[in-house]
């Protein structure tokens, strides 16, 4: 029962220094049908290390050991260093080139996530998750979903290689096409996941031996993304994936911290990624309705526009893939969703 629609091949691999001239339809091609496509040829190895040695010195203010925004860095410098990379202007082309539509922007959060690893056995099925998984249980939003016209997802840039100490990410190709095919690969991918979900609850020991095999990635349809230091992933908020877990023989000497899912690494493992999201009207309403309806949660639209604010004012050129929402500067961005 392998995901027929998974294609571990044909992601496309958008090499910026070297672009098809046909870059943009393969990508788009590839985000639709895999859920995700790869951009590479952005950052030298040095530029990586000047990078992580700039986050190393976030890390040493005071603040959450996991996730960092971009918004809340007390140091100015480091502040619209940090800003300068969410807003590469090479990606940023590329992104405004593939997502050509008006309605198509950059969008929060823009946050730096530290030693972010699932434990391949504590971990609930193992940490594969959507990110739009909280939209599911809404009505409104499952339409929306489900419809061939919503954008949202996230832009993953890995300032490490995904190797035995995990680094980036593995996906199940595909999976984003589940809510638009009726019984097919939501047969598979989910399927195993709940298999997983209800074997770690009740019948444990047989978890532990069959839980990250490889015969558990053949029958999800799922592939670990070889991302080298410096790499990014573009991929929809629909697509089941989780950290690439540490080898298991690794993972068994390190210190975990399962409340948020991070591990002690050694500090030349030490794992970085930065996040930003993007996505069309559709996807952030779908997005809201969700996160609105949390408790505590009432202060994410300001913190957007805070957020944005604050990226705007320190970078030197705020690209058009930013400013193509213009609401989110205007005041009129909380109009989308009846609230003044």
């Amino acid at each position: 029962m392998n995901n027929i629609n998974s294609s571990k091949n044909e992601i496309f691999t958008c090499d910026a220094s070297n672009l098809q001239s046909n870059f943009k339809e393969l990508a788009i091609e590839s985000y639709h049908n895999y859920g995700a496509f790869y951009i590479t040829g952005i950052y030298s190895k040095n530029e990586v290390k000047v990078l992580r040695n700039n986050i190393d010195l976030l890390y040493k203010e005071v603040g959450s050991k996991r996730v960092r925004y971009i918004s809340d860095v007390q140091d100015d410098d480091l502040k619209s260093k940090l800003s300068a990379v969410i807003m590469n202007q090479s990606v940023m082309n590329l992104m405004n080139d593939i997502f050509s539509s008006s309605d198509v922007s950059l969008l929060p959060h823009f946050e730096v996530v530290k030693n972010y690893l699932p434990h391949s056995i504590k971990t609930s099925t193992i940490g594969w998750h959507r990110d739009c998984g909280g939209e599911e249980g809404i009505k409104q939003c499952k339409s929306m979903l489900s419809n061939k016209e919503y954008v949202f997802g996230k832009i993953g840039l890995y300032l490490q290689d995904n190797s035995e100490y995990g680094g980036a990410i593995d996906i199940i190709p595909g999976s984003n096409k589940d809510y638009f095919r009726f019984l097919k690969t939501w047969q598979y991918a989910k399927f195993w996941i709940i298999v997983l979900s209800l074997l770690q609850r009740f019948v444990n020991p047989v978890f532990k031996v069959v839980a990250n095999t490889k015969l558990v990635n053949y029958l999800l349809g799922a592939t670990t993304v070889k991302l080298k230091a410096g790499e990014i992933i573009i991929f929809d908020s629909r697509i089941w994936h989780k950290g690439t877990p540490a080898r298991r023989d690794i993972e068994n000497g390190l210190v975990y911290h399962h409340d948020s899912l991070q591990a002690d690494l050694p500090e030349d493992k030490t794992k970085y990624v930065l996040y930003s999201q993007f996505g069309n009207s559709l996807g952030i309403r779908s997005y809201f309705i969700d996160r609105l309806n949390r408790e505590g949660n009432s202060s994410e639209i300001d913190n957007w526009i805070d957020e944005v604010i604050s990226l705007k004012k320190s970078v030197v050129n705020a690209h058009d893939f930013l400013k193509k929402r213009p609401s989110l500067f205007d005041g009129t961005f909380k109009d989308l969703f009846g609230l003044h």
